[in-house]
């Protein structure tokens, strides 16, 4: 926390298997080099919140089974969906709040397949595709709060039929389409 941290390097936790919970916040860091974490076999929580990552290696997780994985205030524009292609089984929740995030391919979510708990929040998203969600099967709470939308489009949330939590406020929503949150699990809209 707080230790002015510039780089992980590939052996920096090599006597650390046991490791579940790792927080590097507050640093330095730019990105987490491939392979630099594939001695954390039991690594279920990552928290890199407040760092300077910009971008991060399709090997950055591997070897980990991170099921909780915080990258909120750090620099990132865009994500890219080979950057937890290693998590694809076991990541649970992914917070990307509050970065720099404005486009999203159609494809940056195809990897997360497993995600339930997804937050943009304080991101300023711009033409998210209609499929940008659709990977999200599991979805079960959704931030998009503070992201400057101006619209939703109804197809986002179309099969998810776990998502019961969506937060979509401070945006600039004129106009609600009809059946627009056309999901029965939903208890909590904000």
């Amino acid at each position: 926390y707080a230790s002015f941290l510039n780089t992980v390097e590939r052996n920096s936790f090599a006597n650390c298997s046991s490791l579940n919970h790792l927080t590097l916040m507050q640093n330095n860091l730019t990105t987490i080099p491939s392979g630099s974490l594939e001695t954390l076999n039991n690594l279920t929580r990552l928290m890199l919140p407040m760092n300077g990552l910009t971008s991060l290696s399709q090997g950055s997780f591997s070897g980990t089974v991170v099921e909780e994985l915080d990258l909120t205030w750090n620099l990132f524009t865009t994500w890219n969906e080979f950057w937890i292609y290693p998590l694809t089984f076991t990541l649970k929740n992914l917070n990307l709040g509050h970065n720099r995030i404005s486009n999203l391919s159609p494809t940056s979510f195809n990897s997360a397949w497993g995600v339930e708990e997804l937050r943009l929040t304080d991101n300023p998203l711009q033409n998210l595709s209609p499929d940008i969600f659709r990977p999200l099967v599991n979805l079960q709470t959704l931030y998009l709060a503070d992201c400057h939308l101006t619209e939703i489009i109804p197809v986002w949330f179309a099969g998810k039929p776990a998502l019961r939590i969506l937060e979509l406020d401070n945006n600039n929503i004129r106009d609600l389409p009809v059946n627009v949150f056309d999901v029965s699990t939903l208890v909590h809209i904000g």
